[in-house]
Protein backbone atom coordinates (compact mmCIF):
# COMPACT_ATOMS: atom_id res chain seq x y z
CA UNK A 1 0.00 0.00 0.00
CA UNK A 2 1.17 3.63 -0.83
CA UNK A 3 0.98 6.39 1.23
CA UNK A 4 1.43 10.00 0.70
CA UNK A 5 3.44 10.34 3.43
CA UNK A 6 4.73 7.86 5.09
CA UNK A 7 6.79 8.46 8.38
CA UNK A 8 9.51 5.62 8.53
CA UNK A 9 12.25 6.57 6.66
CA UNK A 10 13.65 3.33 5.60
CA UNK A 11 9.54 2.76 4.39
CA UNK A 12 9.91 6.33 2.39
CA UNK A 13 12.74 5.20 0.93
CA UNK A 14 11.69 2.07 -0.74
CA UNK A 15 8.31 3.56 -1.63
CA UNK A 16 9.90 6.12 -3.35
CA UNK A 17 12.28 3.69 -4.98
CA UNK A 18 9.41 1.31 -5.97
CA UNK A 19 7.96 4.31 -7.55
CA UNK A 20 11.08 5.32 -9.47
CA UNK A 21 11.42 1.69 -10.76
CA UNK A 22 7.63 1.06 -11.83
CA UNK A 23 7.69 5.01 -13.93
CA UNK A 24 8.02 4.54 -17.56
CA UNK A 25 10.96 7.08 -18.32
CA UNK A 26 9.58 9.93 -20.39
CA UNK A 27 6.09 10.33 -18.48
CA UNK A 28 7.13 12.51 -15.80
CA UNK A 29 6.01 16.12 -16.85
CA UNK A 30 8.73 18.58 -16.48
CA UNK A 31 10.86 15.92 -15.26
CA UNK A 32 11.72 13.56 -18.76
CA UNK A 33 14.68 12.11 -17.33
CA UNK A 34 12.77 10.45 -14.15
CA UNK A 35 12.60 6.68 -13.72
CA UNK A 36 15.00 4.18 -15.93
CA UNK A 37 14.35 2.95 -19.03
CA UNK A 38 15.22 -0.97 -18.90
CA UNK A 39 12.23 -2.44 -21.65
CA UNK A 40 14.85 -3.58 -24.67
CA UNK A 41 17.14 -5.36 -21.95
CA UNK A 42 14.78 -8.08 -19.82
CA UNK A 43 14.20 -9.96 -22.81
CA UNK A 44 18.64 -9.83 -23.47
CA UNK A 45 20.30 -11.68 -20.45
CA UNK A 46 23.59 -11.18 -21.68
CA UNK A 47 26.61 -10.10 -19.80
CA UNK A 48 26.95 -6.64 -21.25
CA UNK A 49 23.23 -5.75 -21.01
CA UNK A 50 23.05 -7.25 -17.55
CA UNK A 51 26.28 -4.98 -16.43
CA UNK A 52 24.15 -2.76 -18.15
CA UNK A 53 21.17 -2.95 -16.52
CA UNK A 54 22.99 -2.54 -12.64
CA UNK A 55 24.66 0.48 -13.79
CA UNK A 56 21.54 2.30 -14.85
CA UNK A 57 19.89 0.94 -11.47
CA UNK A 58 22.29 2.39 -9.14
CA UNK A 59 22.68 5.43 -11.02
CA UNK A 60 19.17 5.96 -11.16
CA UNK A 61 18.01 4.79 -7.66
CA UNK A 62 20.99 6.61 -6.02
CA UNK A 63 20.49 10.11 -8.51
CA UNK A 64 16.60 10.20 -7.39
CA UNK A 65 16.85 8.32 -4.06
CA UNK A 66 20.03 10.18 -2.54
CA UNK A 67 18.95 8.72 1.07
CA UNK A 68 19.66 5.02 -0.28
CA UNK A 69 22.99 4.07 -1.30
CA UNK A 70 23.49 1.11 -3.37
CA UNK A 71 25.58 -1.60 -1.61
CA UNK A 72 25.07 -4.97 -3.74
CA UNK A 73 22.79 -5.96 -6.64
CA UNK A 74 21.97 -8.88 -8.16
CA UNK A 75 20.01 -9.56 -11.38
CA UNK A 76 18.11 -12.98 -11.88
CA UNK A 77 16.63 -13.02 -15.44
CA UNK A 78 13.51 -15.51 -14.20
CA UNK A 79 11.62 -15.69 -17.73
CA UNK A 80 11.33 -13.52 -20.93
CA UNK A 81 10.31 -9.94 -19.92
CA UNK A 82 10.69 -11.08 -16.17
CA UNK A 83 13.56 -9.87 -14.33
CA UNK A 84 14.32 -10.25 -10.13
CA UNK A 85 16.03 -7.72 -9.03
CA UNK A 86 17.77 -8.25 -5.49
CA UNK A 87 19.56 -4.90 -3.79
CA UNK A 88 21.55 -4.47 -1.10
CA UNK A 89 20.94 -0.81 0.03
CA UNK A 90 22.48 1.30 2.97
CA UNK A 91 19.47 3.69 4.66
CA UNK A 92 20.51 5.96 7.46
CA UNK A 93 23.04 3.24 8.35
CA UNK A 94 21.36 0.24 8.36
CA UNK A 95 21.76 -2.89 5.49
CA UNK A 96 18.38 -3.40 4.07
CA UNK A 97 17.65 -6.36 1.47
CA UNK A 98 15.18 -5.87 -1.27
CA UNK A 99 13.82 -7.53 -3.64
CA UNK A 100 11.29 -5.88 -6.98
CA UNK A 101 10.26 -7.69 -10.10
CA UNK A 102 11.20 -5.54 -13.77
CA UNK A 103 8.42 -6.45 -16.14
Amino acid sequence: MLFLVEQDTVKSVLQNIRIILSTPKGTVPHRPDFAIDYKDLLDNPTPLSIGKLKAMLVDTIETYEPRAKVKAIDVQYMEAGHVEIRLVLEIEGEEIAWTYALR
